[in-house]
């Protein structure tokens, strides 16, 4: 009798053994394809929408952020947003905002002096935002701007970003339109 439950134990610490092994190969397969996955975004360095150019073909680029932002996890995601890429951290936000659980107020004050630019393509039309300008833009259209705009705390801070963003814009275009008059 006391073979058999022996053997049974056995059995099952095998087993038990054989799952460890499997859960962290799957792990490790996560890790790998974010980091290639995200070293493409990063050495393409363009931010791209699902249609771009006249002809309206979904990019490569944006398949990667897509195949990223279902494969990721709002942690894994929240991770990237500290990336040395502005495009991938830009990616990460804009996935961040279709998940209804995470709260996205906290993570724009955290990263309210990332204004590292990056080059974004969106149908026809070409253009350069930093990274915060790009996160507030996407707050903007994401569900839980509403109800966050009903706290006042929240409706505050989000004025003192905006204002911040459009005072970083005048002072750009002030320093373009100079550099162009010399």
């Amino acid at each position: 009798m006391t073979m058999r439950i022996m053997r049974y134990r056995l059995i099952v610490l095998m087993l038990l053994l054989g799952v460890g092994q499997e859960i962290k190969a799957q792990v490790n397969r996560q890790a790998a394809f974010i980091k290639r996955v995200t070293d493409t975004i990063a050495y393409v360095g363009v931010l791209k929408c699902e249609l771009v150019s006249r002809a309206a073909y979904m990019p490569r680029q944006y398949i990667r952020f897509d195949s990223l932002r279902k494969q990721c996890s709002n942690e894994e995601l929240q991770t990237l947003l500290a990336h040395k890429s502005p495009a991938v951290r830009g990616y990460a936000f804009w996935a961040l905002t279709e998940r209804p659980e995470v709260d996205l107020y906290p993570l724009l004050l955290r990263h309210r002096r990332d204004t590292k630019k990056y080059a974004q393509l969106c149908g026809c039309i070409g253009s350069t935002q930093t990274v915060i300008d790009g996160m507030l833009y996407e707050y903007g259209r994401s569900s839980r701007f509403t109800s966050d705009m009903l706290v006042p705390e929240r409706k505050k801070g989000m004025a003192s970003l905006e204002q911040a963003s459009s005072q970083r814009f005048y002072r750009r275009h002030r320093r373009e339109r100079h550099m162009t008059r010399t």
